[in-house]
């Protein structure tokens, strides 16, 4: 029988019943055809009768089996009357689980929660039913299906309360079971509060009832090293939002927020990425499609700027950035219009040509001028990090003088930060001129997880720093012409020297090379001559190189007879000597140019001659 048509009692009668006397037939005919429509109208998936008698004119099942379709409840709970539902997923219902089901039906809202996996690290909280289905495929598609913990969703603007009784519900969940029983290495676990644009629920409402959970469970959640990653849109989703901002800062959860304009599965694989570092995916964005012939609006792309490694269409309303340099010997103004430059933001990038597989590392300048770009910075660089591909960040001045902090909650995305002495202090608003605020900077920044910060500093050079190691590179002596553009030359010089290997000694060398030919031409927009660069390498001594000890950022122990600065000088020339007479060694040669150059490998102990 076709789905959708009725079963005719004459049909049957001569189809399948021509073994029956003539005086049942009829009868069981019309039994059979009222039979379908009860099974079709009450939503049965399967029925089975076995055996049947007729008595009489009576036809009489001895025995029946059935199942009914649980979706079809909206439409056949009253003909159904009361039955009792087996749990799902052949299992008995867990507490945690007929609760929300209690709250469901208290509410006009939908509050639904099936616990899949209480030993997995990756947990859901998702508003709207579809929603919910996306984020679960997500999941599974990316490889994390053993470690999904649950399915469910909130949707249908519940009440702050009910919101606050469901997250509850979730996070006590979450905090029951210790990482180390999902048989990993220790590595937390995460939280994904996700969910598309909302029609009609208050979103600042609802994360009000998620943030007093976590509020509550805020110690647990430290302990088994959450981090929450939150992505919604919908009526007054600016003010949940930075609710949501404001609640991980102040509870010490590391919580990632973003907005509609992040696409809407592009928490997932941010959130793998702190569970597993080599996870690499796809990013979930869509490629964008637009062109500078093809602009969205009146108010976009007049103008296209495309590389192979990068592709913008910049806003036409502001006009061309434009930057005029006041440069003399001994000081120097900058007047700047910065246009566009303010306005770009991320729907302004095509991350098919910017986030690819064969995207190695994603350079981010100017964060203090790129207003417009600031609060996306975070997602893009998850997304490239997802792919494998390293960061780095040049803070730039921040002409609004106010330094804000945000930019170091970027830190432990970003690979190296680069810098110059000024903007060090600055943005860590320590005091200027004082000899121990680079340190106290060093301290701030790397407590941030910063993994590498490199600070230019003139005519003394550079100097780069991590958690575990300091390198001090001097510059070669050169009259300088203009200084304008000597940072962002070193930076380039750097980068092109750290991504050969992730090597910081070549990339110190490389950028004080470029900064050195940079200052010796007049203005910052020209290309610099190669010729002068390798000239420039020619004049570059070794880095020293060296293991922070007791005192910060310094060897363990200067020699009573030498100054901690005249032993640095005396390292970087590969002459030093322990106290006892025996020569340092340790230098690896690298090709540079026609000149293998020694990188010094210093470090506080001996190693015998040759050795690297």
């Amino acid at each position: 029988v076709r789905a959708g048509t009725a079963l005719d009692a004459g049909a049957v009668a001569a189809g399948l019943l021509g073994g029956l006397p003539d005086a049942v037939r009829p009868r069981v005919a019309t039994f059979l055809a009222a039979l379908h429509r009860f099974y079709v109208e009450l939503a049965f998936t399967y029925l089975e009768i076995n055996p049947i008698v007729m008595v009489g004119d009576s036809v009489l099942p001895l025995d029946l089996a059935a199942k009914v379709d649980l979706t079809a409840q909206q439409d056949c709970a009253d003909k159904w009357g009361t039955l009792d539902m087996p749990a799902p997923f052949g299992r008995s219902r867990l507490p945690e689980e007929e609760y929300v089901e209690a709250l469901d039906e208290k509410t006009g809202a939908s509050l639904k929660l099936t616990v899949l996996n209480p030993e997995g690290r990756v947990w859901t909280m998702v508003a709207g039913g579809g929603a919910s289905v996306i984020y679960a495929d997500t999941i599974c598609d990316l490889g994390f299906s053993k470690e999904l913990c649950n399915y469910g969703e909130y949707s249908g603007a519940p009440t702050k309360q009910h919101t606050f009784e469901y997250a509850k519900t979730i996070l006590s969940l979450m905090c029951r079971e210790p990482v180390e029983t999902a048989g990993y290495e220790p590595k937390g676990k995460v939280l994904i509060v996700g969910g598309g644009i909302a029609n009609f629920t208050n979103v600042a409402s609802t994360f009000g009832g998620i943030i007093q959970a976590l509020k509550a469970f805020a110690p647990q959640l430290r302990a088994h090293r959450v981090q929450v990653y939150v992505r919604r849109g919908g009526p007054n989703y600016q003010e949940g939002l930075d609710a949501m901002r404001a609640a991980g800062t102040q509870l010490g959860i590391p919580m990632f927020v973003f907005g509609p304009e992040t696409h809407l599965t592009a928490i997932v694989p941010m959130a793998f990425q702190y569970l597993d570092p080599a996870f690499k995916a796809k990013p979930t964005l869509e490629p964008s499609r637009r062109t500078a012939a093809e602009p969205t609006s009146a108010l976009r792309a007049s103008t296209s700027v495309s590389s192979m490694d990068a592709a913008l269409s910049a806003p036409a309303v502001g006009g061309q950035g434009v930057c005029i340099c006041l440069s003399g010997p001994t000081d120097r103004a900058f007047v700047s219009y910065r246009g566009t430059v303010e306005r770009l933001c991320e729907r302004d990038i095509d991350r098919s040509v910017l986030i690819s597989e064969r995207t190695g590392h994603v350079h981010f300048a100017a964060y203090y001028d790129c207003t417009g770009l600031q609060r996306s910075m975070p997602a893009l660089m998850m997304e490239a990090r997802a792919m494998g591909a390293t960061i780095s960040l040049v803070p730039q001045s921040d002409q609004s003088g106010e330094w804000r902090t945000e930019l170091q909650d970027l830190l432990h995305l970003v690979d190296v930060l680069i810098c110059n002495q000024e903007e060090l202090t600055r943005m860590t608003h320590q005091p200027q001129g004082d000899p121990d605020s680079v340190d106290a900077a060093f301290q701030i920044l790397l407590q941030k997880r910063c993994k590498l910060i490199v600070v230019t500093r003139g005519k003394e050079g550079a100097i780069a720093v991590s958690r575990e190691e300091r390198w001090e590179q001097p510059t070669m002596a050169r009259q300088v012409v203009d200084t304008t553009g000597a940072g962002d030359a070193f930076a380039a010089g750097f980068l092109y020297g750290w991504c050969q290997a992730e090597d910081v000694r070549l990339g110190l060398i490389f950028g004080c090379a470029c900064g050195a030919a940079a200052v010796g031409q007049m203005g910052g927009s020209h290309p610099l001559p190669p010729d002068e660069i390798n000239r420039c390498m020619l004049g570059i001594t070794p880095t020293s190189r060296f293991t922070p000890a007791a005192s910060t950022f310094a060897p363990g122990g200067d020699s009573p007879s030498q100054s901690r600065a005249e032993r640095l000088r005396t390292l970087a020339r590969g002459r030093a000597a322990t106290s006892d007479g025996t020569p340092w060694h340790g230098f690896a040669d690298a090709g540079v140019g026609s000149r293998a150059l020694g990188l010094g490998a210093l470090s506080e102990r001996r190693t015998p001659a040759g050795s690297d």
